[in-house]
């Protein structure tokens, strides 16, 4: 065929106002003036109205599908139309065919058509008419047919034939974006178009890259994400940024690691082309805008893009009009953004933004479960608890047969908002919910129960209601551990309760259990020091248990504490001033903070002096940690961790230990695995702006202090006062100190 312009040499009004109808996506209105001029059969006025009858009958519906009988209507419409003498209204309805035929599923008849209208010679001025549009509809259909054609050949054939299919998918995006470019700048301001991508052209588009991934070509795939996205946006485009916007930030977190990224380049990302096609380029972004710095930065910054656009689409008044499938579609946009989204921030833990996003998608997520339950995680995650278990409360009000939920909330009102009742009557909820589930919910359930009645043992005064409580918090774990013998926080609960009534023994017995379950949980290692402890028995055991805890977990504060007074008592007091020491270094390096302190500077000397004054003890063999694995080094500090209050108080060993065995119980820092959230201590009013940093370093000059006033030591003993009193002012544990240093 020869060579087709886009317009005719000469056109009446009627036609050219007809011809601006359909480039701005106003069909009805074209034809309503078509129509109107009462137009004859064999006018080329008659066959404009037979083209606009055959692109209505292909508009998608709803479910983005074409039904049978459309595509029926549509073929006799182009049909009559290339009977006809108009050359460009033949040229566009056999485009029109060859996407008929296509949609039919007989990809050989439409790759025979198109290719025989030499789609790539056809002169596209000016660009802003309906022509191209259909033009860039025919090459996406070409590419399409060629690459199921490719299928069928060789290998060396395929990788030849990828190339032109990249080519045509290219001019096809190219020429559809600068079309609609082109169109709203000649639009009047405040012009509604209801012009779009085409779904075929959208498909097309989205493939380029993804044949470049599997010809394994990933930072080509990715100058093609950045070249797209970086095209002037456009109502019309919104739809595929959107999608490319998801799809590029997968690539980015999938498929490319810190060595292989690159940094955006904006002096090499070009479009290719020629002087021929150069035209159809579309309009860029000016290049000095902001440039990600790394593959999570450029993930994020697309994720957010991705996310502005889908929560604007999304339909939110739900008029009668729009049909159920658009109302989903539009909400499964979203929700995929919202995915990727909590995926990458919960990654980097950026908790807080990511409840923000999350909290702009509930205006569109009535009674969506999933959208509810993120959000709740994420408050949870950014210590926004009281919020956390309303967004929960919300979730089980949409689906209250969820046992994760449950749980999750318990778990907050018993460890966090001090709302014994409520904890106690989820968990018990909870318990009913599972019966139906796997043994190991209903475990976890009457666990919760168990730690309930724990918490309330311990602030009953009552004798008698206290050993009652007490019984029944027993008797729940036990209940759990027989459901789930595998489930260490069971045991560890158990052991815990058992050392709080005296039962030493089978305490014990029971916590080095819950350490072969989990080698490496600290508050076990914690209790089973403690109860090593017990009368100042076995302590060459409880010192062998921290440090076989501390080689797993160097920086475990808690564990440190316990072994700086272990070692005092086992020793002597220059044994636990080693001890602190060490926990100085950590906590400088773990806290990152200028080593400023006169007694910092003193240690670092003494340490050089006397680092050969302390023999290492030879402790016997007789315990046993049979499954201890390794576990890299991590700090598990909470801002409200219970470690800080462990030495508050030295008394008696039976006292002490009751003290110690009741402060673990609520959970102390360094806990891992553990789903069961520890109860936080409330605060004293004075101490309530003090940072966790500072709060355990307080403890640490308190312990330095003490261990020098023991070894006799009095002017160390002052500076480590003294650093204490410029750090947090007086407490009780630093007056005693004070009067034991007068």
């Amino acid at each position: 065929m020869s060579t087709v312009k886009a317009v005719k040499t000469k056109k009446g009004k009627i036609e050219t106002d007809v011809e601006r109808y359909r480039s701005e996506g106003f069909c009805s209105k074209a034809l309503e003036l078509i129509l109107a001029h009462g137009s004859e059969r064999s006018t080329s006025l008659h066959m404009l109205n037979q083209l606009i009858l055959c692109e209505n009958e292909l508009e998608w519906n709803d479910q983005g599908e074409l039904p049978p009988e459309n595509l029926s209507k549509a073929k006799r419409y182009a049909e009559e139309v290339m009977s006809g003498n108009d050359e460009q209204y033949k040229f566009e309805a056999s485009v029109l065919l060859g996407k008929i035929y296509y949609l039919q599923g007989n990809s050989e008849k439409a790759l025979k058509l198109l290719s025989s209208l030499n789609l790539l010679s056809a002169k596209m001025d000016p660009i802003t008419l309906r022509f191209n549009y259909i033009v860039s509809e025919g090459l996406a259909v070409l590419g399409l047919c060629k690459e199921e054609q490719s299928k069928l050949k060789s290998v060396s054939d395929i990788s030849k034939e990828r190339d032109n299919i990249i080519d045509l998918y290219n001019l096809a995006c190219h020429m559809c974006i600068k079309h609609l470019q082109e169109l709203d700048r000649t639009q009047p301001e405040h012009t509604n178009s209801s012009v779009s991508v085409p779904p075929i052209v959208e498909k097309v588009i989205q493939k380029i890259p993804e044949i470049l991934i599997k010809k394994g070509d990933i930072p080509g795939a990715i100058s093609k994400y950045r070249t797209i996205l970086g095209y002037c946006e456009l109502p019309a485009t919104r739809s595929l940024r959107r999608a490319l916007s998801l799809r590029f930030s997968e690539l980015l977190l999938r498929s490319v690691c810190i060595k292989t990224y690159h940094k955006y380049n904006t002096s090499m990302d070009q479009d290719s082309s020629t002087d021929k096609d150069a035209q159809l380029i579309p309009y860029r972004y000016p290049t000095n805008r902001y440039i990600p710095d790394n593959r999570i930065e450029e993930a994020i910054f697309s994720l957010m893009i991705s996310e502005h656009i889908a929560s604007q689409d999304v339909i939110l008044n739900r008029p009668s009009e729009l049909s159920e499938p658009q109302i989903v579609r539009s909400f499964n946009n979203a929700a995929a953004v919202y995915d990727l989204l909590a995926i990458l921030l919960t990654k980097v833990k950026h908790f807080k933004f990511l409840s923000k996003c999350l909290e702009k998608a509930l205006k569109f997520s009535y009674h969506q479960f999933h959208i509810w339950y993120q959000f709740a995680l994420s408050l949870i995650s950014s210590k926004q608890y009281y919020r956390g278990y309303l967004a929960l409360r919300e979730c089980l009000r949409i689906d209250n047969s969820k046992i994760s939920v449950y749980l999750f909330a318990s778990s907050l009102c018993l460890g966090h908002l001090n709302l014994i009742e409520e904890g106690m009557e989820l968990a018990s909820q909870a318990v009913e919910v599972s019966a139906q589930s796997e043994p190991a919910f209903m475990a976890r359930a009457h666990l919760l129960v168990g730690w309930g009645w724990s918490i309330l043992a311990r602030s009953c005064c009552v004798v008698d209601k206290k050993s009652e409580l007490r019984n029944r918090a027993v008797k729940e774990y036990r209940i759990a551990i027989q459901l789930d013998p595998d489930d260490y926080l069971g045991w560890y609960h158990l052991a815990v309760e058992l050392a709080t009534q005296r039962h030493l023994d089978e305490a014990l017995s029971i916590c080095q259990q819950s350490l072969q379950l989990m080698p490496i949980h600290s508050n076990t290692l914690y209790l089973l020091a403690l109860l090593h402890t017990a009368g100042g028995k076995r302590l060459d055991q409880a010192a062998k248990a921290l440090y076989v805890g501390l080689s797993d977990r160097p920086n475990d504060f808690n564990l440190l504490f316990l072994l700086a007074k272990i070692e005092e008592a086992r020793i002597n007091p220059k044994a636990g001033l080693k001890v602190y020491r060490q926990l100085l270094k950590v906590w400088r390096d773990t806290f990152s903070l200028g080593a400023n302190s006169k007694v910092i500077n003193r240690i670092r000397k003494a340490v050089l002096s006397n680092n050969n004054d302390i023999t290492n003890s030879n402790t016997p063999d007789d315990l046993t940690l049979s499954s201890v694995s390794s576990f890299s080094p991590s700090l598990e500090l909470d801002d409200d961790c219970s470690i800080l209050n462990v030495w508050e108080e030295k008394t008696n060993d039976s006292n002490y230990l009751q003290s110690a065995l009741s402060d673990i119980a609520i959970g102390c820092a360094g806990q891992t695995g553990a789903s069961i959230v520890p109860l936080s201590r409330q605060s004293r009013p004075g101490n309530q702006n003090q940072t966790t940093a500072l709060k355990v370093q307080i403890k640490i000059y308190q312990g330095l202090a003490e261990s020098y006033l023991d070894n006799n030591q009095l002017f160390e003993a002052k500076e480590a006062l003294d650093e204490v009193m410029k750090i947090g002012g007086l407490d009780n544990q630093t007056l005693y100190l004070i009067f034991r240093f007068l």
